[in-house]
Formats: C-alpha cells, structure tokens, sequence
C-alpha cells in the first residue's frame, strides 16, 4: 500500500474518533471505562479490517463502531435518567 493512502486513511480514522469522542461521548457523559472500551473496540476493527485487506477499509470498520457507540450511549442515557 501507498504510504500516502495509508496516511489519508489515518487522517479519517483520527477524525472520525475525534468526532465520535466529542459529539456522542461526551454529549452523552460516557462514562470514561465505556470511551476506553469503544476506543479498543474501534482498535480492534481497525487492526481486524488492515489484517484482512490490508487497508483500513471504511466498511468494515463504521457499521460496528458507530452501532457499538449508539448502545453504550443509550445505556449511558437511561443510567443518567435513572439518576
């Protein structure tokens, strides 16, 4: 792989978490244990999408991490509702 296309998909992940982290988590209070959780999470797609294809390939890795991010919020929202 082009090592400017690896760094582009780099760019993306980094922004996409950066959005992620800002927004949801921490529009929602996540709780630091569950942003430390999707973070390993969203790691593990991440290496689990380069094994496979050997680019960090968009598909593979959005559908579960957001999915992932909007059950640990929704958790997190009715923990603080419970409150």
């Amino acid at each position: 792989m082009e090592a400017s296309a690896l760094l582009w998909e780099w760019a993306a992940l980094g922004m996409f978490v950066l959005y992620v982290m800002y927004s949801f988590c921490d529009g929602f209070g996540l709780d630091v244990a569950r942003k430390i959780f999707w973070g390993i999470w969203f790691l593990v797609l991440c290496l689990w999408s380069f094994a496979e294809t050997g680019h960090y390939d968009l598909l593979m890795i959005l559908p579960g991490s957001c999915l992932f991010a909007f059950l640990l919020a929704r958790i997190q929202r009715n923990e603080n509702l419970r409150k």
